[in-house]
């Protein structure tokens, strides 16, 4: 097995990361880490999209104030999301959401909020 070598999750490469999930399936069990791993592989890099869709609203929507709130609205923005990213890594891997909903859930709550932003600009 990949994971009795003692290398964690975020350490192999997506081929050895569903070899994992095959066979933690085969033994009956469900590899929860290692399958929200595997969707964040696809997940991460889509957020790079969606922090261009959500910034550019968040700055048309702070344009009229000074550019240190867009700086700040940004550096809350990116905190935020990597927080949101833990913590729903983290509750997918105890089996309280699924482990795709709980990858993308962050991207999710960003299309929401670019969507509000987008709804708002005057």
């Amino acid at each position: 097995s990949f994971m009795s070598q003692g290398r964690d999750a975020r350490d192999l490469t997506l081929k050895e990361l569903r070899a994992s999930i095959k066979q933690s399936e085969a033994l009956g069990r469900k590899d929860l880490k290692s399958m929200v791993e595997a969707e964040s592989r696809f997940a991460v890099p889509a957020s790079c999209l969606i922090f261009a869709l959500t910034g550019a609203l968040a700055a048309l929507r702070f344009s009229k104030s000074s550019p240190f709130i867009g700086l700040m609205v940004s550096l809350v923005l990116v905190g935020l999301y990597y927080n949101l990213y833990i913590i729903c890594g983290e509750v997918g891997a105890r089996g309280w959401l699924p482990p795709m909903a709980s990858a993308w859930a962050p991207n999710a709550l960003y299309i929401i909020l670019s969507l509000i932003l987008y709804w708002r600009l005057d």
